[in-house]
């Protein structure tokens, strides 16, 4: 008889796979209110990309703490969650609402794969602004976020 992966194996390797899904699962962790499902989903991720080990030397944290921070019994402060985000790849930022609602707009016409993937007051794309500078109107190339 063919044995089936758990669940929390198939998550893993779903998460390990596909960085939207991961940034669309964090995100949706967020939202709840249980602070326990926020450190469930980082642990998650984190397990999908590496480990606790590979974070800590991304983050400059002790990897012992890390455990205790991301336990069910874990109390972390605004500065480690976010060097956690930051060491995962995925820096905190204010997105305004009026944004998010035109990235769902956008993704149910098909344009958009997840709807936190590109939820950034400028998208991923680049600008041209005109800045003053010495009596002359100077064009500069403004990118909103780095690609990854």
């Amino acid at each position: 008889m063919k044995k089936t992966a758990s669940y929390q194996a198939f998550l893993i390797e779903q998460l390990r796979k596909d960085e939207g899904l991961r940034e669309a699962y964090l995100n949706e962790a967020l939202q709840d209110e249980d602070q326990r499902l926020i450190l469930l989903a980082i642990r998650n991720v984190v397990q999908a990309t590496g480990g606790m080990s590979k974070l800590a030397k991304t983050t400059g944290l002790n990897r012992q703490n890390l455990y205790r921070t991301l336990s069910n019994a874990g109390n972390p402060t605004w500065e480690r969650i976010e060097k956690i985000f930051d060491g995962l790849g995925f820096p905190l930022r204010a997105v305004s609402k009026k944004n998010i609602l035109l990235l769902e707009k956008q993704k149910g016409k098909g344009e958009v794969k997840y709807v936190t993937q590109e939820a950034q007051p400028v998208m991923a794309r680049e600008r041209s602004v005109r800045i003053k500078g010495r009596g002359k109107a100077k064009k500069k190339s403004l990118i909103s976020r780095k690609s990854g």
